[in-house]
């Protein structure tokens, strides 16, 4: 049988990738949800900042803010990117008595060069 690669969340987990340089003000970010159980959602957050400011500061890409709810491939088009960028990840299940868990993979994000 094959390997399910990618990132588990369980439900009320959040997680985020690492600071990157961005090298454009726009991108196109897709998630891949492998497998979702029990309906478990996926809330994603584009987050950004400009290199001289806290991780407190870090705000939310135009658009930046989306939910996949089901599994494949959801793309989102973000603007408004400063300096910096990572991903933040949030599992989300309206039934919480149950053990629930999203797997997914954070696709490359292509640029939109300035």
């Amino acid at each position: 049988m094959p390997t399910l690669r990618g990132q588990v969340l369980m439900t009320g987990q959040t997680g985020h990738t690492s600071w990157r340089a961005a090298p454009g003000e726009a991108a196109t970010l897709s998630v891949d949800v492998l497998v979702s159980e029990n309906a478990t959602a996926l809330g994603v957050v584009v987050e950004t900042k400009n290199a001289d400011e806290l991780d407190t500061s870090a705000v939310s890409a135009t658009d930046g803010s989306f939910s996949i709810t089901a599994a494949g491939v959801t793309s989102q088009r973000v603007t408004g990117v400063k300096q910096l960028v990572r991903i933040k990840v949030t599992a989300t299940s309206e039934n919480l008595e149950d053990e629930e868990y999203v797997r997914f993979r954070i696709l490359q994000i292509l640029w939109e060069r300035n």
